[in-house]
């Protein structure tokens, strides 16, 4: 993955650019703090991977390519305390709908002319683990839930399966659809604050996605 990135940031510049160029010096892993820090400036320059250049993607690639070395959780399906929670998606290199991004959250379409906050609740302690996406207006008024169905297949990864897409006013359900994707998600990086997680159709379908989460709570 990482000699793809190289490739593609060879054809149009060095890696990293400025501040972030300083990681790719000295023989030594680049401290995760460092690169945490470099993940957000380019999240936020790219408004959450929205406007990003081919340039600005193969950096962010490179980046986390860097904590993917230094992964310090080699079992997160099985490492509950690290997974569970609710998380900011920061980045992604799937820009449909996003609206806004700064490095701290980020804002998709919902419905019509409505965005809303877009995060991802985990929640392992049941049978089955939980997940729900969620785009969220100020206070919860207008919400759009996604709500999946995971099972581990490994200590890394997850077969996935949307099952519908829910919009609620007030927290009341007003409409719903089905939602068709199956795939298999990796979580790369797990520490407790950050997650990067790769996104894959099932049967190789398609480009894979990369999406970076910071903990909300």
């Amino acid at each position: 993955m990482l000699t793809a990135a190289l490739s593609i940031a060879t054809s149009v510049g060095s890696p990293l650019r400025g501040s972030r160029q300083k990681m790719l010096l000295g023989s030594q892993p680049a401290h995760p703090l460092r690169v945490n820090a470099g993940i957000n400036w380019l999240a936020a320059e790219t408004n959450g991977g929205s406007t990003s250049t081919p340039q600005q993607k193969a950096e962010m690639e490179v980046l986390a390519e860097m904590l993917e070395r230094q992964n310090p959780c080699p079992a997160p399906t099985a490492t509950p305390s690290l997974l569970d929670g609710e998380w900011d998606q920061i980045y992604t290199d799937n820009p449909a709908g996003i609206t806004f991004g700064n490095g701290r959250l980020m804002r998709r379409k919902l419905l019509g002319p409505f965005t809303g906050r877009v995060t991802q609740l985990i929640d392992t302690s049941a049978t089955s683990a939980h997940y729900r996406q969620r785009i969220q207006t100020w206070a919860g008024l207008l919400r759009g839930e996604l709500r999946v169905d995971v099972s581990a297949t490994s200590p890394s990864t997850w077969a996935v399966r949307f099952d519908r897409f829910t919009v609620k006013v007030l927290r009341v359900p007003v409409r719903w659809r089905s939602a068709a994707y199956e795939g298999t998600w990796t979580h790369t990086y797990v520490d407790a604050d950050m997650r990067i997680m790769r996104a894959q159709r099932a049967g190789g379908e398609g480009a894979g996605f990369m999406f970076i989460l910071r903990r909300r709570r």
